[in-house]
């Protein structure tokens, strides 16, 4: 997927180009919209932070939802979905970017109450990573919402579905501190655990990431199914 920023005074509209088609794929624990038309979004920011709720009766709940169900979590049940909108992340992330285009995905992001609020307004913080380890570099880390619910102690579970720009990625090692740690080349922008067939990707710039939703989710009790 790649991604084009376009930023006009308060309004803040981008589009997004993908692959073939109109459907929801799974690239082993990554999961992404696919479609080959422009898709035009554009938000008009009021406040610099805006946590806006996502009707369910809309396309874009649908398509959120989408992304966690298509997981295999269909033993859970979505509480809310809100979107953030946030200018001054929005804005880095545009201006990381630059005018270029790159590889773009959606993922998961796991984590506690606590740091709901700081991540919402300051973004991810990076040099926090290694609390849950880092086997593929000392970043932050995105993998599937399968995994991501487990950083989540209560029984209402908070995973963030962020815009990520991997860019070009490479094989990561724990310790890692850029894609190309070691190398005069700076040629990568992420770290995945597989090159093939990533299932994990590591970011090592806050700003190449964009928190786009936060979703709350709740187990459904089934008579002898054990939950996490």
């Amino acid at each position: 997927m790649k991604v084009r920023c376009t930023q006009i005074l308060s309004i803040v509209s981008w589009k997004m180009k993908l692959d073939t088609g109109i459907a929801i794929q799974t690239v082993h624990a990554l999961i992404f919209v696919s479609t080959e038309a422009f898709i035009k979004c554009v938000f008009f920011f009021k406040h610099i932070l805006q946590l806006i709720p996502v009707s369910e009766l809309t396309p874009e709940y649908n398509t959120v939802a989408g992304y966690v169900k298509k997981e295999g979590l269909l033993d859970r049940s979505i509480v809310s979905i809100r979107r953030i909108q946030n200018l001054d992340l929005w804005e880095m992330y545009c201006r990381i970017q630059g005018v270029e285009e790159i590889q773009e995905r959606r993922l998961f992001h796991g984590t506690d109450s606590k740091n709901v609020d700081s991540i919402c307004k300051y973004n991810f913080d990076v040099r926090l990573a290694g609390q849950h380890g880092h086997s593929y570099g000392k970043g932050k880390c995105n993998n599937s919402a399968t995994t991501v619910y487990k950083y989540s102690t209560s029984n209402t579970k908070i995973i963030f579905l962020a815009r990520v720009m991997v860019g070009k990625s490479t094989l990561g090692k724990s310790h890692y501190k850029k894609p190309d740690d070691g190398s005069s080349e700076n040629s990568h922008n992420s770290c995945v655990d597989n090159i093939k067939h990533p299932n994990m990707f590591v970011i090592f710039d806050p700003n190449q990431i964009y928190p786009e939703y936060l979703i709350h989710s709740q187990s459904i009790n089934i008579p002898g199914v054990q939950y996490q």
